[in-house]
């Protein structure tokens, strides 16, 4: 059903997916803090876990070839 991408060679644990999730939100964050004007972050945090899960099972991505 689900494809995974040619990086990730054994699934994740759900802890691990946690994990990645969080640093995700982090360096949105920091991401923000760089920016002068005004962000609207809420709905890139919210989407963190399915973003997440998609680029480790759901999509086709390898990072060493966009």
């Amino acid at each position: 059903m689900g494809r995974t991408s040619p990086v990730a060679q054994e699934r994740r644990s759900v802890e691990e997916l946690e994990d990645l999730a969080f640093e995700l939100r982090q360096k949105l964050l920091n991401l923000c803090g760089t920016y002068e004007g005004a962000v609207h972050i809420g709905g890139d945090l919210s989407s963190a876990d399915i973003f997440t899960v998609l680029f480790e099972y759901g999509l086709n991505v390898d990072p060493t070839n966009l």
